[in-house]
């Protein structure tokens, strides 16, 4: 007990100067203008280090610390193996959540590309039946559909190149297209 008041006493005082020479990475994301509140031993060393956690440092450096802090303030082996608990479910907890993110912007970029090689692929359609409509006229005509027009446009000019009897046809269609996209702004 005599150990822990003593280190107590050191901490009161000289807490954010330790950190800062032992644990850089925690001082700095720790706002000591907010002051230092010392809880009882076992709280103040679960909330410190799951604090900690929450702020994002890296479980080497939690594991340091909290083996440092064991040292300083040791608890009833009931307490600390809860404790242990709860830092690792806390643990657990990030890493799923920073999995569920991983996901959600893989699952993103694959439906990007997805998007991306449907509009090439439409595009591809329509070349193709520009050129089997039309011959060589189809395929100069092909040039003036603009590479970047989007998936739902390239939809409306396959389906209303399928009815179009004449390159005259077919050129209305593909203007009038790139008309109403240039009209409303769009850049896809």
């Amino acid at each position: 007990m005599k150990q822990d008041s003593s280190w107590r006493k050191v901490l009161d005082k000289l807490l954010p100067e330790f950190l800062a020479f032992y644990f850089s990475e925690i001082h700095q994301a720790i706002d000591f203008n907010k002051g230092i509140e010392f809880l009882d031993k076992e709280l103040r060393k679960k909330h410190f280090l799951l604090e900690l956690y929450r702020r994002g440092l890296s479980r080497e450096t939690i594991v340091a610390l909290y083996e440092f802090i064991g040292v300083l303030m040791a608890l009833p082996e009931a307490k600390d193996e809860e404790l242990h608990e709860e830092i690792n479910q806390t643990s657990e907890e990030k890493q799923m959540s920073i999995l569920a993110i991983a996901e959600r912007k893989g699952l993103e970029k694959g439906l990007e590309e997805g998007r991306e090689e449907g509009r090439l692929l439409a595009r591809e359609v329509i070349s193709d039946l520009l050129e089997i409509k039309f011959g060589g006229a189809g395929r100069k005509l092909f040039d003036s559909v603009e590479p970047r027009t989007d998936l739902e446009a390239l939809r409306q000019i396959r389906t209303g190149l399928k009815q179009a009897q004449t390159v005259a046809e077919a050129e209305v269609l593909i203007r009038a297209h790139a008309r109403a996209r240039s009209e409303n702004g769009q850049k896809n």
